[in-house]
């Protein structure tokens, strides 16, 4: 986005997320504003700052989601946009408890135990090496968080793959039968 002449702001609570921004940024030439904050307490950003903020595969993540919504309602400026991405979580979910895959390849199942539990645990990354905390929320969290604090639903997608994107692999073909992403487009 900097590359075409946004100003851009990247914001991260990961100290090793933001240097790496940065010095990219440095490589690259690019004028980018970083700040090492947490989603739900962005101090030193003054209100209505932004036309557009993006939220790329993070608020599934959120400890704090209502107020991590608040935050950014208070710094998008009046009819400013919210762009988020999120694991689908009628299709994700806790493995043991939740929602589980079974299976390989393109006959793979999800299996839905228990969509209605919120929840929290603890598991490791796909990668498997990397142990991280996960959080499930239903489509109706999501959304009665967003209308509560003022934002406006405009569009939602759940991306599935062309015939040539699933020619690239098995796992990629499947995701033309179930959606692992879910796309919102949201107003202030």
């Amino acid at each position: 986005m900097s590359k075409r002449n946004a100003a851009v702001t990247a914001i991260d609570c990961s100290e090793n997320s933001i240097a790496y921004s940065a010095k990219q940024a440095e490589v690259n030439g690019l004028q980018i504003q970083h700040y090492i904050r947490n989603s739900n307490d962005l101090y030193g950003i003054k209100n209505n700052t932004f036309d557009i903020v993006l939220c790329s595969m993070m608020l599934m993540d959120c400890e704090d989601f209502v107020g991590t919504i608040k935050e950014v309602v208070r710094v998008l400026k009046p009819s400013g946009k919210l762009f988020a991405s999120v694991l689908h979580p009628c299709f994700d979910g806790n493995h043991d408890h939740g929602i589980v895959r079974q299976g390989v390849g393109i006959n793979r199942e999800v299996v839905v135990k228990n969509y209605f539990q919120p929840t929290e645990w603890e598991a490791l990354l796909p990668n498997g090496t990397t142990s991280v905390i996960w959080r499930h929320r239903t489509i109706e969290d999501y959304v009665k968080t967003f209308i509560k604090s003022g934002l406006t639903i405009v569009d939602i997608n759940e991306p599935r793959p062309t015939k040539e994107q699933a020619q690239i692999s098995t796992t990629i073909a499947w995701l033309q039968k179930i959606p692992l992403f879910l796309f919102w487009e949201l107003k202030k």
